[in-house]
């Protein structure tokens, strides 16, 4: 699967990292309604970087997330030919927001290496803290129920296993979804850092399911809010779950 032999150092919690940067001129952005970002990303020589290799069948992967690890969001944002950068926002909740960049420079110093890079954002009003769920092992989302099984311990590599079922079945028509059956990401409560968790199960049409396998990394130890996403029937789901890692 493209982008799979390569996984991001470190956990997204700087703007910068080898002499590559994620510059923006936005620092706030409204409340209640769709909000445009626009981002660079610059290399050691301090020039926009304009090749950008595919990860998962996207050159930039872009994410969203409040403080309180609520409003996750996943966007593919559009690219201008100096190296500007758009992406979308849905409606953001008053608070303060991070603003993750994945990407793979196709040229340069760092050709061919695994960036994860981050700036934050304050979206004005009375920001409510919503309370992080309790860990668990079952989720449910749109008539779906996904079990988690494997205890990931920090710092070190550990098998996690998907199931997907739906009214007590087994689910065997997942469709690919960014050359995978599911994309995983998870944030660290307190500090949002990042981790990506990479699918190993082999695609196959659209015949997906019921058991998903991934390398998950978590680096340090404490609760994780775990987004899942996956489709069927053309329509994505995203599924959310709070793991806790020893």
């Amino acid at each position: 699967m493209p982008g799979m032999d390569h996984m991001a150092d470190g956990n997204g919690l700087t703007d910068n990292k080898d002499g590559y940067r994620l510059t923006s001129k936005d620092t706030t952005l409204a409340a209640g309604r769709q909000a445009a970002y626009r981002f660079a990303v610059t290399g050691p020589d301090g020039k926009p970087v304009t090749a950008f290799a595919l990860d998962q069948t996207k050159r930039m992967h872009f994410y969203a997330i409040r403080s309180d690890l609520t409003g996750f969001q996943h966007i593919h944002p559009t690219m201008a030919a100096d190296g500007a950068w758009t992406t979308d926002l849905d409606t953001l909740a008053p608070g303060s927001w991070r603003l993750f960049a994945s990407f793979t420079p196709d040229s340069g110093a760092g050709k061919g290496t695994a960036f994860v890079l981050s700036r934050t954002v304050t979206v004005p009003g009375a920001a409510t803290k919503t309370p992080l769920p309790a860990a668990g092992k079952t989720t449910d989302v749109d008539g779906y129920t996904l079990t988690v099984k494997g205890d990931p311990m920090a710092g070190m590599e550990h098998p996690l296993t998907v199931t997907v079922t739906k009214n007590g079945k087994p689910v065997t028509d997942l469709q690919p979804y960014l050359d995978t059956y599911a994309h995983l990401t998870a944030f660290h409560e307190g500090d949002t850092a990042f981790a990506h968790l990479h699918p190993t199960t082999k695609v196959n049409g659209d015949h997906g399911g019921p058991e998903l396998s991934f390398n998950a990394e978590l680096p340090t130890s404490g609760n994780w809010r775990l987004f899942l996403q996956f489709q069927t029937g053309g329509q994505l789901h995203t599924a959310a779950l709070t793991l806790n890692v020893g």
